[in-house]
Protein backbone atom coordinates (compact mmCIF):
# COMPACT_ATOMS: atom_id res chain seq x y z
CA UNK A 1 0.00 0.00 0.00
CA UNK A 2 1.25 3.73 -0.24
CA UNK A 3 -0.02 5.91 1.96
CA UNK A 4 -0.84 10.12 0.86
CA UNK A 5 2.56 11.10 1.54
CA UNK A 6 3.71 8.49 -1.00
CA UNK A 7 5.41 6.06 2.00
CA UNK A 8 4.87 2.18 0.86
CA UNK A 9 3.97 0.16 3.93
CA UNK A 10 2.05 -3.07 5.12
CA UNK A 11 -0.14 -4.19 8.24
CA UNK A 12 2.07 -6.43 10.14
CA UNK A 13 -0.23 -7.80 12.30
CA UNK A 14 -3.58 -6.90 13.95
CA UNK A 15 -5.92 -7.77 16.62
CA UNK A 16 -8.36 -9.00 13.89
CA UNK A 17 -11.91 -9.62 14.90
CA UNK A 18 -12.74 -11.37 11.84
CA UNK A 19 -9.87 -10.90 9.39
CA UNK A 20 -11.98 -12.53 6.59
CA UNK A 21 -14.60 -9.93 6.74
CA UNK A 22 -13.51 -6.56 8.67
CA UNK A 23 -9.75 -7.11 8.46
CA UNK A 24 -7.22 -3.99 9.09
CA UNK A 25 -6.36 -3.43 5.49
CA UNK A 26 -9.50 -2.46 4.34
CA UNK A 27 -8.32 0.79 6.51
CA UNK A 28 -5.53 1.70 3.66
CA UNK A 29 -8.42 3.52 1.32
CA UNK A 30 -10.78 6.16 3.19
CA UNK A 31 -14.67 4.82 2.70
CA UNK A 32 -17.10 7.61 2.52
CA UNK A 33 -19.05 6.82 5.44
CA UNK A 34 -20.19 3.74 7.75
CA UNK A 35 -23.55 3.64 5.56
CA UNK A 36 -24.05 3.66 1.94
CA UNK A 37 -25.63 7.31 1.36
CA UNK A 38 -27.75 5.47 -1.69
CA UNK A 39 -28.32 1.82 -0.50
CA UNK A 40 -28.08 1.92 3.15
CA UNK A 41 -26.19 -0.89 3.34
CA UNK A 42 -23.57 -0.63 6.31
CA UNK A 43 -19.89 -0.92 4.15
CA UNK A 44 -17.78 -4.03 5.49
CA UNK A 45 -14.86 -1.01 5.27
CA UNK A 46 -13.82 -1.02 8.72
CA UNK A 47 -11.07 -2.75 11.00
CA UNK A 48 -13.12 -4.50 13.75
CA UNK A 49 -10.96 -5.65 16.88
CA UNK A 50 -11.77 -8.46 19.29
CA UNK A 51 -15.15 -7.32 20.91
CA UNK A 52 -13.69 -6.20 24.71
CA UNK A 53 -9.76 -6.42 24.20
CA UNK A 54 -7.91 -4.11 25.79
CA UNK A 55 -4.60 -2.58 24.00
CA UNK A 56 -6.47 -4.10 20.30
CA UNK A 57 -3.46 -2.74 17.93
CA UNK A 58 -2.26 -2.77 14.18
CA UNK A 59 0.94 -2.69 13.21
CA UNK A 60 2.33 -1.37 9.78
CA UNK A 61 5.68 -1.66 8.62
CA UNK A 62 7.43 0.37 6.11
CA UNK A 63 9.33 -0.63 3.13
CA UNK A 64 11.98 1.82 3.83
CA UNK A 65 12.45 3.85 7.03
CA UNK A 66 10.02 6.72 6.92
CA UNK A 67 9.89 9.96 8.23
CA UNK A 68 6.50 10.64 10.05
CA UNK A 69 5.17 14.09 10.88
CA UNK A 70 1.31 13.40 11.41
CA UNK A 71 -1.48 10.77 11.44
CA UNK A 72 -5.35 10.85 9.81
CA UNK A 73 -8.38 8.47 11.40
CA UNK A 74 -11.25 7.90 10.87
CA UNK A 75 -13.31 6.14 13.59
CA UNK A 76 -14.88 3.05 13.49
CA UNK A 77 -18.53 2.30 14.03
CA UNK A 78 -19.23 -1.14 13.42
CA UNK A 79 -22.73 -2.81 11.77
CA UNK A 80 -24.75 -1.06 14.37
CA UNK A 81 -22.64 1.90 15.40
CA UNK A 82 -21.67 0.14 18.24
CA UNK A 83 -18.32 0.28 18.38
CA UNK A 84 -14.62 2.06 17.83
CA UNK A 85 -11.59 3.91 18.91
CA UNK A 86 -11.59 6.09 21.93
CA UNK A 87 -8.20 6.55 23.62
CA UNK A 88 -5.18 5.43 21.23
CA UNK A 89 -1.57 5.71 21.33
CA UNK A 90 0.76 6.00 17.95
CA UNK A 91 3.96 4.27 18.56
CA UNK A 92 6.81 3.91 16.36
CA UNK A 93 10.02 2.10 16.19
CA UNK A 94 12.91 0.71 13.84
CA UNK A 95 14.17 -2.66 15.05
CA UNK A 96 11.41 -4.84 15.63
CA UNK A 97 7.89 -4.81 15.20
CA UNK A 98 7.49 -7.45 17.94
CA UNK A 99 9.40 -6.36 20.63
CA UNK A 100 9.92 -2.66 19.84
CA UNK A 101 11.50 -1.02 21.99
CA UNK A 102 8.44 1.09 21.01
CA UNK A 103 8.41 4.93 21.48
CA UNK A 104 5.41 6.88 22.02
CA UNK A 105 4.56 9.80 19.72
CA UNK A 106 1.13 10.35 20.28
CA UNK A 107 -1.68 9.64 22.69
CA UNK A 108 -5.28 10.90 21.84
CA UNK A 109 -9.24 10.63 21.77
CA UNK A 110 -11.25 10.17 18.61
CA UNK A 111 -14.61 11.61 18.09
CA UNK A 112 -16.95 8.80 18.46
CA UNK A 113 -19.50 8.43 15.26
CA UNK A 114 -23.04 7.56 15.38
CA UNK A 115 -26.00 7.39 13.39
CA UNK A 116 -26.62 11.22 13.41
CA UNK A 117 -22.81 12.19 13.32
CA UNK A 118 -20.99 10.41 10.69
CA UNK A 119 -17.08 9.25 11.44
CA UNK A 120 -15.05 12.45 10.54
CA UNK A 121 -11.13 12.07 9.51
CA UNK A 122 -9.32 13.80 12.25
CA UNK A 123 -5.66 14.50 11.65
CA UNK A 124 -3.12 14.52 15.01
CA UNK A 125 0.58 15.37 14.65
CA UNK A 126 3.00 14.00 16.13
CA UNK A 127 4.74 15.22 19.36
CA UNK A 128 8.44 14.55 17.33
CA UNK A 129 9.16 13.87 13.77
CA UNK A 130 11.02 10.32 13.70
CA UNK A 131 12.15 8.29 10.94
CA UNK A 132 10.70 4.66 11.35
CA UNK A 133 10.34 1.30 10.11
CA UNK A 134 7.48 0.15 12.29
CA UNK A 135 4.09 2.61 13.23
CA UNK A 136 1.69 0.94 16.09
CA UNK A 137 -1.80 2.15 16.50
CA UNK A 138 -3.11 1.14 19.92
CA UNK A 139 -6.50 0.91 20.81
CA UNK A 140 -6.26 2.25 24.68
CA UNK A 141 -10.19 2.50 25.21
CA UNK A 142 -13.25 2.17 23.13
CA UNK A 143 -16.80 3.15 22.35
CA UNK A 144 -19.45 0.50 22.64
CA UNK A 145 -18.60 -3.26 22.38
CA UNK A 146 -14.57 -3.04 20.89
CA UNK A 147 -12.32 -1.12 19.17
CA UNK A 148 -12.82 0.05 15.03
CA UNK A 149 -11.54 2.31 12.61
CA UNK A 150 -12.58 3.35 9.58
CA UNK A 151 -8.99 5.16 7.99
CA UNK A 152 -5.54 4.94 9.04
CA UNK A 153 -2.99 7.05 7.05
CA UNK A 154 0.77 8.90 7.69
CA UNK A 155 2.65 11.53 6.58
Amino acid sequence: MQGTSGHKYNITSSDDQDPTTHPAATIMVDASDCVDDVTGVVSANYWQATDSMASASIVVEFQSRAKLTYVVLRNGCGPAFDRGAKDFLILANSLDATNGPWIQLLSATLEQASTTKPAVRQGFYLAEIITATYLKFECVTYYGSGCGLLYFAVE
